[in-house]
């Protein structure tokens, strides 16, 4: 039993600890009991969705890169999944561009939220613009991220409306955009 509560205590550590830069890796190979095994299994879960946790919120912030078109781009990430992109000295946040998709999908006395969902147990990590009217989805822009390190992160999105909703699956754009914390 005291074995159980040792490895139990040793995993919860890792879990909490969002500062941690190595990954833990356990097998559960030396258990000596089902329960035991159990709990380290649980344990490595609990792991990963902390990290996946971290790297969604250390990605809210304010992210600059230039486009294709060479103009800076920036991205501001919100933890609620707001968002604003700035392009050159154009600003669109979330609502705005929810606003234009309701437009052009004739969509009318309806609210309507633009925002984004990140999910980094993906390789590579996917981003995805969902778009919503009285909480229905009605459209999702889908798109590929990666940290390249703790401050850099590159990210595509295909442009247009009908090539954003197929998920790319690799970077191999000349549209994959690389930003910078700022």
């Amino acid at each position: 039993m005291k074995k159980i509560l040792l490895i139990s205590i040793v995993l919860l550590f890792f879990a909490c600890n969002s500062s941690m830069q190595n990954e833990f890796t356990a097998t559960s190979e030396n258990a000596t009991d089902s329960t035991t095994q159990e709990i380290m299994e649980e344990g490595l879960k609990s792991i990963k969705t902390n990290k996946e946790q971290t790297a969604e919120l250390s990605l809210v912030g304010e992210w600059v890169g230039v486009n294709k078109d060479k103009e800076e781009f920036t991205w501001v990430f919100m933890k609620n999944g707001k968002f604003t992109i700035i392009i050159g000295n154009s600003v669109m946040k979330d609502e705005d561009l929810a606003n234009e998709m309701a437009g052009k999908y004739k969509i009318t006395d309806k609210k309507v939220i633009a925002t984004y969902k990140t999910d980094f147990s993906r390789k590579p990590g996917h981003f995805d613009i969902i778009f919503k009217a009285n909480n229905e989805e009605f459209l999702r822009w889908k798109g590929i991220i990666e940290f390249l390190s703790e401050n850099k992160i590159r990210f595509y999105m295909p442009a247009g409306e009908k090539d954003a909703q197929i998920r790319p699956d690799n970077f191999d754009s000349v549209a994959t955009t690389v930003f910078t914390r700022k």
